[in-house]
């Protein structure tokens, strides 16, 4: 017995260029100063750091702590206002 079927196919479009040979763009120079330099690397360097802990010491400007924390408010504390295991 015969059967009937149907099928949906993606074809690639024929594409024909033009010319494209001996175009020429004007791109004009970059202006990168040493800031814009030290930006940069500093941005890379935070991108790959990784934290240590550090016990020898206290607390310094730029380090990261991890805290438990619970929020009070008129001495009493409220929902929502606690945490653990945060990294501040």
């Amino acid at each position: 017995k015969g059967f009937v079927f149907t099928i949906d196919v993606a074809v690639k479009p024929e594409v024909t260029l033009g010319e494209y040979k001996g175009i020429t763009a004007y791109r004009p120079p970059a202006e990168v100063t040493e800031e814009d330099i030290e930006k940069d690397i500093e941005r890379e360097r935070q991108k790959v750091a990784r934290t240590v802990p550090v016990t020898d010491r206290p607390v310094a400007e730029g380090d990261t702590v991890n805290i438990d924390y619970e929020g009070f408010k008129e001495g009493v504390a409220f929902e929502g206002g606690q945490g653990a295991d945060y990294d501040l």
